[in-house]
């Protein structure tokens, strides 16, 4: 029997209610962690980009082009100087270490933006929605006849405490194949729990993660906490974190990520359903665009429903009239909720078609 499949592509609105600042709202929130002294232990990370922001990037005459408060387009744009060697008012040997400080403050800022509930009887618990979500598909993974993977642009770690939590056992699709009888979560940008080493990525489990957690509340921590990934022991004083920018240019990241985005391919080309959450398709992205049309393209015998679960009217035109054609309307409808509330939904009536 041919199983079944669902694959959730989750967005930044999926994150929000763990803590995570939004796109727009993400340069604001380094912006007070660098004048209050909370970078630490990275604070000079803060300062220099920071700095950055408000001397070199505006004097770039195309700036009125890119959106200096949008993370993924300086994210980007610091990427794409060190790619050519040349960022104005940048020394060229100075470029690799500014990418890498852009890293460590996104990595830092979602680490200890990220709040997992905990208390005593409970242990550390992932946010809510994603608590949900993962209790709802525990049982039915192990089914042979039904199957879920999810496709996530998010750095943090929620979806992956949360699949932890609910005892199944996760793949990030770093190898060549995916292990049977587990969770593909398979990061297309990175995670705040990667770091590079040489041409590897060498990952800190996210169990060792939540029992460390665990230890803090027994000594009397009882407030939603951070998992501090990034201050792990054992993890260097200032880690390469494995992140990547939504933009066009990923040919250099192929050697590390390539096996990711193959095995995002081959998800999407043999869904039968795809719940998209909290993703706004932006345009910078152009690379998973692409993605998602040749891998719906393979499914297109396959694929039964497309599922968007987003609090913006207006996202619906955008997948349908620009990424997923409009030959998909008929099995296309958007839920117009919140991530966390639409999670609490599987609890209160029967199943969705995409479960079953």
């Amino acid at each position: 029997m041919t199983a079944k499949k669902t694959v959730f592509i989750m967005g930044a609105g999926a994150s929000a209610h763990a803590g995570v600042p939004m796109i727009r709202g993400f340069l604001d929130k380094v912006r007070d962690m660098e004048s209050n002294g909370s970078g630490a232990p990275f604070q000079a990370d803060y300062t220099t980009i920071v700095d950055l922001i408000r001397s070199s990037l505006t004097a770039i005459p195309a700036a009125r082009r890119v959106d200096l408060h949008n993370v993924e387009e300086v994210f980007s744009l610091i990427e794409m100087g060190r790619l050519i060697r040349r960022i104005p008012g940048v020394k060229e040997a100075d470029l690799d270490e500014l990418a890498a400080s852009m890293r460590i403050v996104l990595a830092h800022t979602v680490d200890t933006s990220s709040m997992f509930p905990c208390d005593r009887e409970n242990g550390v618990m992932a946010p809510h929605g994603y608590e949900r979500l993962a209790d709802f598909i525990a049982d039915r993974s192990r089914a042979p006849e039904r199957r879920y993977s999810f496709i996530t642009f998010n750095y943090d770690l929620a979806l992956d405490a949360a699949i932890v939590g609910a005892n199944m056992q996760l793949d990030y699709g770093l190898e060549s194949s995916i292990t049977p009888a587990t969770v593909p979560i398979l990061k297309l940008h990175g995670s705040i729990n990667w770091r590079r080493e040489n041409d590897d990525v060498k990952v800190l489990s996210v169990d060792a993660l939540l029992q460390r957690a665990g230890n803090a509340i027994r000594y009397g921590v009882g407030r939603p906490l951070s998992l501090r990934a990034l201050n792990f022991p054992g993890v260097p004083a200032r880690p390469d974190v494995a992140l990547i920018p939504p933009s066009w240019n990923k040919t250099q990241d192929q050697g590390t990520f390539g096996n990711i985005w193959r095995h995002a391919g081959e998800e999407l080309s043999s869904a039968d359903s795809i719940v998209i959450i909290g993703y706004s398709a932006p345009r910078s992205d152009a690379f998973f665009s692409d993605l998602l049309a040749l891998g719906l393209a393979s499914a297109s015998k396959s694929l039964r429903r497309i599922v968007l679960v987003d609090t913006n009217p207006s996202a619906a035109a955008r997948f349908t009239d620009e990424i997923l054609g409009t030959d998909t309307t008929a099995i296309f409808t958007q839920l117009e909720m919140a991530f966390e509330r639409w999670a609490d939904t599987f609890v209160q009536g029967p199943p969705p078609e995409w479960s079953v």
